[in-house]
């Protein structure tokens, strides 16, 4: 059959048309003609139970037969995008609704069956393939030389957005949903399985990965050179934030929470498994790491360059808190308690195993550390005090003591314990220094306990202890 109307405007176009050879009982061309290169194209079919059509609509210069050859309906190959060149490509099936529209030098591909929807939408030099079956609603739009593909099957939605120079990839099954968003230059991948939520959200040069399988949710957010990816399954939830050139990575697994929050070129990790939760939160320059398992709890905050780690496990709790260049660790165990933090260039390390419970805090170029066991209760504590007061007989104070420069240990660590002073009118009439391990002695004073010295009045200023 040869109709000059649907060539170019130097030649003819002959085509046939073969029945029984696929999937479609009818195929449909519209050719508009090199005279609109611009011009918006439309395919749309909407069939009846049973039915199956397809619809292919070009504009541009180009004929027929140079653009069909390049497709594969069975396949539901596209050609790729050519200059001035429209294509949309619709095909449904069994009452389903499929709508592709093409504009700008742009191809879009929409597919749907078994009472499904799917919709594509490409613009200004942009592809955009939407896929739905079996009672699914898939949606796509790409624009500005992006590409956006969205696949959505088994009662599932599927949304992918993508614009300027960007990548959005959505894919949803099983009772699903999955949405995801890229913009300016960006890349975004959200995949949901198995009655689950995926979401990625990726803008300004930035990848996000979001993953959830097995009645779990997962959820990336990426923003100004950043990276954010995330997994979640086993009735789980998992959260990735990063910002300003950062990198969060969050994992959770049977029944957990884990949470990942990083900006100013920080590092943050979480990991969640087995009921536990796991929170990391990085910032300027800082890395974060939570690691939990087996019902328990674990957080880590780092701040202004800085490092915090903690792990726990068996029902347990561990925190840890780092600023200002600081370096903090807090690891628990079996039913433990383990709680560090530093700031202003410090090291803090807690660690509490079966039943103890461990706190260690520090401040200003000074390293603390406490152990607990079987049960025990360890303290090795720094007053977070800006100006470190002096104990002396005109100014007493409850806030915290300075022990004389000649309680460190051999290691360098200098302790500040905590206290207890006695007086009226200004007057230090008794000092109770608390905190040290049974056996300790000192050069002065008189033990008070198995933890404890007094002292009447101020310490000496050359106190030592062995």
């Amino acid at each position: 059959m040869t109709d000059p109307d649907l060539g170019t405007d130097t030649g003819t176009l002959s085509y046939t048309v073969v029945g029984d050879a696929g999937p479609y009982d009818e195929v449909a061309f519209d050719h508009r003609g090199p005279e609109v290169p611009g011009a918006e194209v439309l395919a749309e079919r909407v069939v009846a139970p049973g039915e199956a059509k397809a619809l292919v609509a070009l504009v541009g210069p180009t004929t027929l037969v140079s653009a069909m050859g390049a497709f594969d309906l069975a396949a539901l190959e596209a050609p790729a995008v050519a200059a001035g060149r429209n294509v949309a490509v619709a095909i449904a099936t069994d009452e389903a609704t499929a709508t592709a529209t093409a504009r700008d030098g742009s191809v879009a591909s929409a597919t749907a069956t078994a009472t499904s929807n799917g919709a594509a939408y490409a613009g200004d030099g942009s592809s955009a393939s939407a896929s739905a079956s079996t009672e699914s609603v898939s949606n796509t739009t790409a624009l500005d030389d992006s590409t956006g593909v969205s696949e959505a099957t088994g009662q599932s939605d599927a949304l992918a957005f993508a614009e300027v120079s960007s990548v959005a990839l959505s894919d949803a099954v099983g009772g699903s949903s999955a949405n995801a968003s890229a913009q300016s230059t960006s890349a975004a991948t959200a995949n949901a399985d198995d009655l689950s939520t995926a979401a990625a959200a990726a803008m300004d040069s930035s990848a996000a990965e979001a993953t959830a399988a097995s009645d779990s949710v997962a959820s990336s957010d990426a923003a100004d050179s950043s990276l954010a990816t995330t997994y979640a399954t086993g009735s789980s939830a998992a959260s990735s934030s990063a910002d300003e050139s950062s990198t969060a990575t969050s994992f959770g697994h049977t029944g957990a929470v884990a949470e990942a929050t990083s900006a100013d070129s920080s590092i943050a990790n979480s990991v969640a498994i087995d009921g536990s939760s796991g929170t990391t939160d990085a910032s300027v320059g800082s890395d974060a790491l939570s690691l939990a398992e087996d019902v328990s709890s674990s957080t880590a905050i780092a701040e202004r360059t800085s490092s915090a780690s903690t792990g726990s496990d068996g029902g347990s709790i561990a925190g840890s808190v780092a600023k200002d260049g600081s370096t903090s660790v807090a690891d628990a165990g079996a039913a433990g308690s383990a709680l560090s933090e530093a700031s202003v260039t410090s090291v803090s390390f807690a660690e509490a195993d079966t039943g103890a419970d461990a706190t260690a805090g520090v401040c200003r170029d000074r390293v603390a550390w406490a152990v607990g066991e079987e049960g025990s209760t360890t303290s090795a504590q720094v007053p977070q005090d800006v100006t470190w007061p002096e104990l002396t007989d005109e100014a007493p104070d409850t806030a915290g003591v300075r022990l004389p420069e000649s309680l460190a240990t051999p290691a360098g660590v200098v302790t500040y314990l905590p206290f207890d002073v006695v007086g009226v009118g200004g007057a230090i009439d008794e000092v109770v220094l608390r905190g040290f391990p049974s056996g300790t002695t000192f050069s002065a004073g008189t033990p008070t306990g198995s933890d404890g010295w007094q002292f009447t009045g101020v310490p000496p200023s050359d106190l030592t202890f062995t």
